[in-house]
């Protein structure tokens, strides 16, 4: 097994592995720039206080990559995806799969253990979740084939509000 020797990066770098609805890594970079400009206000300068990112768009990473629906290809993805994240993992500080479907890897991506961290969408918004009341209604914007059933990565949510998807056609 190939690991990566990681060192962090002099100024803090982010890292976002897109390709699996190659849109939700441009969306996710948007947010990043939007939530920086106002967080500097009127210090903010253009460019030069952008935070510094890396993203890997990496098309093989789409698909069906549900193991309970999956073939082989769960596998191959996985190995797509792996070899990305080692390819990033030596120039980021913190990296992210722009890609909530693509979490159900997180177990595989923890277990690599490299130097930079892997910031789960899935950890931030259960965190977020916690501190909500159990009648709260939250909205899963995603694809028809958003996986709602007790076995995908959204369940563990549903034990703390009640979840509705609002189905976006351009992303299925």
């Amino acid at each position: 097994m190939r690991t990566a020797s990681c060192h962090r990066p002099p100024t803090p770098c982010l890292g976002i592995i897109t390709g699996s609805c190659a849109e939700a890594g441009i969306d996710l970079w948007q947010k990043i720039l939007a939530a920086n400009r106002s967080r500097m206000g009127p210090a903010y300068r253009g460019d030069i206080d952008a935070p510094m990112v890396h993203v890997i768009s990496v098309p093989r990473i789409g698909g069906n990559y549900r193991p309970l629906e999956a073939d082989d290809n769960y596998e191959k993805v996985w190995s797509s995806l792996k070899q990305a994240i080692l390819d990033l993992a030596p120039h980021v500080s913190v990296f992210v799969v722009a890609c909530t479907t693509l979490h159900e890897y997180a177990d595989r991506i923890e277990a690599l253990r490299l130097t930079p961290q892997f910031l789960s969408y899935v950890e931030v918004v259960e965190r977020f979740l916690v501190g909500i009341s159990p009648e709260s209604i939250v909205g899963v914007i995603g694809p028809q084939w958003t996986a709602m059933d007790d076995c995908g990565i959204y369940s563990p949510w549903q034990q703390v509000c009640q979840l509705e998807l609002q189905v976006r056609p351009s992303w299925s």
